[in-house]
């Protein structure tokens, strides 16, 4: 059984948002094995088309069996949105707690739902970290299959790339379609395979529309159905004005590499040591693994990347205006000097308060006013 980092404060109700298969249902029915929990699952359609039909018959039947247990569980929430008016009355009235799954926010905040500001606190559950793999992380494994629980079932690569298949086409089945989340399928199709394509590289609305045969507009919400699905997430670049930085170009990191691959139709070619390839989808992990971290520790950093037009730092992590960290992330077991000068040059006009060069160097050092170190010892480091 993997441990996993998430940890939702017991002390009160909590939503847990995920992509699909990021294992919610798993997590949540070992996180309250101790407590006696009323489970509803929407994923049941018969379920969902009654309470979609009634959702009063929610209300009356958790209040019958109340005594009956400490938690109630809704199973995705956003297939039934309404449902959660009547859990905010549970909890003004009852005082019940609830655990709250879901994988669209964009679902709840289109039907108007009552997200019960602030009575249930937020919390995400992403793939598997390397710290929660352990002694079963292998980085080129993740690196070509991406993080998803669901791949330890699996030995062989004919195996993992039907699952990582199988799960882009059910994503595009279920998540967009079946939630009505696009008008026309086909340039969404499109889209994905080009923006998983694009992953981890500036965007241009216009020039992928131009692509695409649609407006930059529609790419640009394209983007946001992505994110407000959970499927990645944009990545701002860092200015001192919040403005102009919202006013550039975003990069867009999806939220696993396997899933990435499979949407970029590219399982079936590996990620081999000392190509671009690796050195691209090695800098996409150590970012990922720092966005769950942060997430997960509740460390509060905000996540960018610099650009002064010609070179660029892969991330920023920042928490104001004095606590502002610029990291270089290397695919490299051994760091050069002139790797070390050309960073810290330009970190300096960041207004960093460090600089860490991160690699697969294991020979850790201060060079330059660089702080030298192993990915792994900067999310001990970062993320204790």
């Amino acid at each position: 059984m993997i441990r996993r980092l998430c940890s939702p404060l017991l002390s009160s109700s909590f939503f847990l948002f995920g992509a699909r298969a990021t294992g919610k249902t798993t997590f949540l029915r070992t996180y309250l094995a101790k407590e006696r929990v009323y489970w509803v699952d929407l994923l049941d359609p018969e379920l969902e088309d009654r309470y979609l039909a009634h959702p009063r018959l929610f209300y009356d039947e958790v209040q019958l069996r109340a005594n009956e247990f400490d938690w109630v569980v809704i199973d995705e929430v956003q297939k039934c949105p309404t449902l959660l008016n009547y859990v905010h009355k549970l909890i003004e009235q009852k005082h019940h707690k609830f655990a709250l799954t879901g994988s669209s926010a964009r679902k709840l905040r289109r039907g108007a739902a009552n997200l019960l500001a602030g009575r249930a606190l937020l919390n995400e559950l992403y793939p598997l970290t390397a710290l929660e793999l352990g002694q079963d992380f292998d980085l080129l494994q993740v690196l070509n299959w991406g993080a998803l629980p669901g791949l330890l079932a699996f030995q062989t690569d004919m195996e993992k790339t039907a699952y990582l298949d199988s799960y882009a086409h059910t994503y595009l089945k279920e998540e967009i379609f079946a939630e009505q989340l696009v008008r026309k399928m086909q340039p969404f199709r499109r889209f994905l395979e080009l923006s998983a394509q694009c992953h981890g590289a500036q965007l241009s609305y216009r020039k992928l529309g131009r692509d695409l045969d649609l407006d930059g507009k529609t790419v640009q919400n394209y983007f946001q159905i992505l994110e407000d699905t959970l499927v990645g997430f944009l990545l701002y670049p860092h200015h001192t004005s919040l403005r102009k930085s919202l006013s550039q170009v975003p990069k867009f990191y999806f939220f696993d590499l396997g899933v990435q691959r499979a949407l970029a139709k590219i399982l079936r070619g590996s990620v081999v040591e000392r190509t671009s390839a690796f050195g691209e989808a090695f800098e996409a992990f150590v970012i990922l693994e720092i966005q769950r971290h942060n997430s997960y520790s509740r460390s509060g950093y905000t996540l960018e990347y610099f650009s002064d037009g010609t070179y660029e730092i892969d991330l920023i992590l920042s928490r104001g205006p004095r606590d502002v960290t610029a990291l270089e992330i290397k695919s490299t077991q051994q760091v050069t000097q002139a790797q070390i000068k050309k960073f810290s040059d330009l970190a300096d006009s960041t207004g960093a308060h460090r600089k860490i060069l991160l690699s697969q160097d294991k020979v850790e050092r201060l060079h330059q006013g660089v702080e030298c170190l192993h990915w792994r010892t900067v999310l001990c480091q970062l993320f204790p």
